[in-house]
């Protein structure tokens, strides 16, 4: 009972320090795809502008979880893909991303108001794309993924509000790269 009551003591410092917190990111979403090369002859290369709502329960000032709802700007490009029986035809490509995510964040301080983070967490990806060209139906689709995220940063805190600058990639198919470079404002409650 004592070592309880010991550890419980040691431990309440830690749990004052308990808030959540919500927060708005903006960021720039950057896509490389590289096509297969036997029906989509070309890449697809381009940087949108990115937006995320965030929040968490920062259990201490070593630990959170948090969780966001983001979206991707408009990417554009065109890409050569091979219809069978017409050949190789130039698509225009547009197509945006929902990014839902949650994740154990971890903090390490660094001087008195600024933390390093790091994280790690599960994301769901849904890509919504449509393709035009000259002569041929309008293909639109919808993909899901879902897989493993990281997310590097610095956040500087200022009391009841934090300042975060991130990096975060996402672990999809082996063709696509998908990184949001960007920056994130939040309030402690």
């Amino acid at each position: 009972m004592r070592v309880q009551a010991a550890i419980l003591l040691l431990a309440l410092p830690a749990l004052s320090h308990a808030q959540g917190y919500v927060g708005v990111g903006v960021g720039s979403f950057d896509y490389s795809e590289q096509g297969d090369h036997a029906v989509v002859l070309g890449d697809l290369n381009d940087t949108a502008t990115s937006y995320s709502l965030y929040g968490g329960y920062e259990f201490f000032k070593y630990l959170a979880v948090e969780g966001s709802f983001g979206k991707s700007g408009e990417i554009r490009g065109t890409v050569p893909i091979l219809i069978p029986g017409r050949g190789p035809l130039n698509f225009d490509i547009s197509a945006d991303y929902d990014i839902a995510s949650v994740r154990a964040v971890g903090f390490v301080p660094v001087g008195k108001k600024v933390r390093l983070l790091g994280s790690l967490g599960m994301y769901d990806l849904r890509l919504t794309s449509t393709g035009v060209a000259p002569s041929f139906p309008t293909v639109s689709t919808d993909t899901d993924d879902t897989g493993l995220g990281l997310m590097l940063g610095v956040q500087f805190d200022f009391g009841h509000v934090a300042l975060r600058a991130r990096y975060e990639t996402y672990n999809t198919e082996s063709n696509l790269d998908l990184a949001d470079f960007g920056v994130g404002l939040s309030v402690r409650f």
